[in-house]
């Protein structure tokens, strides 16, 4: 349980702490009291949180003081160390970090569950849970249901463990270097293993090991691996358990075992995981003074009442077996053998009774009344759902009459404009022209023969034409074109009236033409700056899709 916390102890050293004036000071302790923690040195530790701690308070800074509290709780003896537990519960209750309170909780989930209080455990890591997920904060939700996970893979419900470890790795983006995901994939890789279900295991293992960058000579030689790859050495032990099961690279197998075990050292389960499978290789290759060695330090970590270490009765069969030359020796290590195969089972008994009372049974009474009060709103459900789908019916029938009437009107426009005969002048005009204000029938005359003639040019399809040009055209001045333009060619002006003869020239063209230009070829050559105004302009002037237009082209040639 040991390595979760350690990991712990860095995220704290990362997250931004309200800053007081002056911190230099406060971040060495912190510093100090943290490697002195992981390097066991308790007097040290001690003195150091205690400056740490009063520091803290001096500068008001609430981060730091969960970080003193939460040191004093791991090295506290049990069940002293539950006050510091929630007095971080109580400190952090509106605490604006996101991780907490629910931390506190997840904190006192483990220190239950190193004390085999595997129920109160339970009840912890669920308000963790709770908590996490109401912030939704995936790293909590990851704690939480880890810690739920591993009681009931302690349990041997190893289902139920994978079921919580998955429901964990959900809330998890993977990515390469994560140490989430690292977690993620090394809980399921042990919840696996201990089932027996060993592709699955491997699977994961290799997931896992995929995540890290990071060469393993230079994590055995320094002992300095980096904080997001802490749990590279547990997914080499577990990489190397399961090809011993599987019976494949015995000698890899014992190579990264014997590699890494100085950095099980202060992982006293994996260092008797690794001393058991090592004892086990040794025995199958007639090893047997290696085996005995390797067994021997197991007996040396474990008791007969350390009972969740689940190898150790095993390691008692392999002692007995190679102690029969000592008889005594022998009867010894089957008096353990019995004693702890004696406090397991009723162990196991005795916590699974509880769980299935105080967790299980609560759990499954929740679920059941949040299901009647479901049912108890279904019928007001099921007749606002009624309600819901036939309004939504109801539209969606309107809007494909909409469309049906629409598709109909579009392709009878569309008919019309392929079957008409192709006119160069404009069709929008004026629906009754204007007399022009100061201007003589001569005047009228010459503007309109001139207008006719420009019409029958091409000068227009020149995307730079504009007024001033037309004038110079015409031979008169702007103001007189353009109230001629307004009253007898489009009451919207010269620009409408300039498109309108561009898009007529354009239907009558494409009409004889079949196209081999891009709808922006299109545009340039017929005088728009773009297809999408081109195309706009067509719709406007048409209604009908320029696309419409061009694909029912080629069906008009070959009828």
């Amino acid at each position: 349980m040991r390595l979760p916390i350690i990991i712990f102890i860095s995220f704290l050293s990362l997250v931004t702490a309200q800053q007081p004036k002056d911190t230099t000071l406060l971040h060495y302790l912190r510093s100090a009291s943290a490697n002195a923690l992981e390097n066991g040195n308790d007097s040290l530790f001690k003195q150091l949180n205690t400056e740490y701690y009063q520091l803290a308070r001096i500068h008001k800074d609430t981060l730091c003081i969960v970080r003193s509290f939460f040191h004093e709780a791991m090295y506290r003896p049990y069940p002293a160390n539950m006050i510091f537990a929630d007095s971080i519960i109580n400190l952090t209750k509106n605490f604006y970090k996101i991780d907490f309170p629910s931390y506190g909780y997840y904190l006192k989930g483990q220190l239950f569950e190193d004390n085999d209080a595997l129920v109160p455990a339970l009840d912890a890591y669920k308000t963790a849970l709770d908590l996490a997920t109401k912030k939704k904060d995936s790293l909590g939700i990851l704690d939480a249901l880890g810690g739920i996970g591993s009681i009931k893979l302690t349990l041997g419900r190893f289902k139920e463990a994978q079921e919580s470890f998955h429901r964990s790795r959900n809330y998890i983006i993977q990515k390469k270097g994560s140490s989430a995901a690292l977690r993620s994939n090394y809980n399921l890789a042990r919840a696996f293993l201990h089932a027996g279900e060993l592709d699955s295991a491997r699977y994961y293992v290799d997931l896992g090991l995929s995540h890290i960058d990071l060469d393993k000579e230079y994590a055995v030689k320094s002992k300095a691996y980096h904080k997001f790859s802490a749990f590279y050495p547990s997914l080499v032990g577990l990489d190397a358990y399961v090809k011993f099961y599987q019976k494949t690279a015995m000698d890899e197998v014992k190579d990264s075992l014997t590699k890494f075990l100085p950095i099980y050292e202060n992982e006293p389960i994996y260092l008797g995981w690794s001393h058991f499978v090592l004892g086990e290789i040794a025995l199958l290759e007639g090893k047997r003074k290696q085996a005995l060695d390797h067994f021997l330090t197991v007996d040396r970590l474990f008791g007969p009442e350390d009972w969740r270490f689940s190898k150790l009765k095993e390691t008692y069969a392999g002692l007995i077996e190679l102690k029969k030359s000592d008889n005594a020796a022998q009867l010894a290590y089957m008096e353990k053998y019995i004693r702890y195969d004696s406090i397991r089972n009723s162990k196991m008994l005795r916590i699974a009774n509880e769980v299935t009372t105080n967790y299980d049974l609560p759990h499954v009474a929740d679920l059941k009344k949040r299901i009647a009060e479901s049912n108890n709103d279904l019928t007001r459900k099921k007749r606002r759902h009624f309600y819901i789908v036939s309004s939504i019916l109801v539209v969606a029938f309107v809007i494909s009459l909409v469309f049906h009437f629409r598709y109909r009107k579009t392709k009878k426009r569309l008919e019309l404009l392929l079957n008409e005969e192709p006119v160069p002048a404009p069709i929008k005009v004026a629906s009754q022209p204007k007399k022009s204000h100061a201007l003589d029938t001569e005047h009228l005359t010459h503007i309109l023969n001139r207008l006719n003639d420009f019409e029958k040019s091409d000068l227009f399809l020149d995307p730079t034409y504009n007024m001033q040009d037309l004038c110079q055209y015409i031979g008169r001045n702007a103001n007189w074109t353009s109230k001629v333009i307004s009253d007898y060619k489009n009451p919207e002006g010269f620009r409408a009236y300039l498109k309108d003869l561009r898009i007529s020239y354009a239907i009558a063209d494409l009409k004889r033409n079949t196209p081999k230009l891009t709808i922006a070829g299109m545009a340039s050559s017929y005088g728009f700056g773009s297809a999408n105004t081109f195309s706009k302009s067509f719709k406007e002037r048409t209604q009908v899709t320029l696309s419409s237009f061009l694909a029912a082209l080629p069906e008009k040639a070959s009828a």
